[in-house]
């Protein structure tokens, strides 16, 4: 089934059958779906949003010059907003697998001089128990909320 987001895009969601079209088309496949994946929505341009606000998120941070992002498979769109926010603010950029050891983690942060870690709730524990002090934009008690961040912060813009 295809379904249009108010932007005029079109989308494939897997599962559900029926017609949907036009600007409440997510929220009544919201409503009445609550399995469906929409993963599809997803497009560049909520990526490229996502990157630009956590870009200017990051610049709010003491010295983002050295980001490293470690996010599971289940936070894959994370891992590239964060690696992309990153590269907009021209922060080297490191990303580690969310399976590493924390002692590996812990490596891997000291040897690239991190000053930030963006990290999904896994990334969160995981960095917590690698016992590492920096900077940590992530999910979880203690850290500075990730998507709190996003949402505040206004889309960055690079000086030509």
């Amino acid at each position: 089934m295809v379904v249009s987001n108010p932007t005029g895009h079109t989308t494939n969601v897997r599962g559900v059958s029926g017609e949907w079209e036009g600007d409440g088309a997510v929220t009544e496949l919201a409503d009445r779906t609550s399995s469906v994946y929409l993963d599809q929505w997803r497009t560049a341009e909520v990526i490229a949003l996502r990157s630009a606000k956590l870009a200017t998120a990051l610049l709010e941070l003491p010295n983002p010059s050295r980001v490293t992002v470690l996010c599971c498979d289940r936070h894959g769109e994370d891992e590239i907003v964060g690696r992309i926010a990153s590269e907009l603010i021209g922060a080297e950029v490191d990303v580690i697998p969310s399976d590493a050891a924390p002692a590996e983690l812990g490596a891997r942060l000291h040897s690239s001089h991190a000053t930030v870690l963006l990290a999904c709730a896994e990334g969160t524990e995981l960095w917590r128990s690698s016992g590492i002090p920096i900077v940590v934009l992530g999910e979880g008690e203690g850290v500075r909320w990730w998507r709190i961040a996003e949402l505040r912060a206004a889309p960055f813009v690079a000086n030509v």
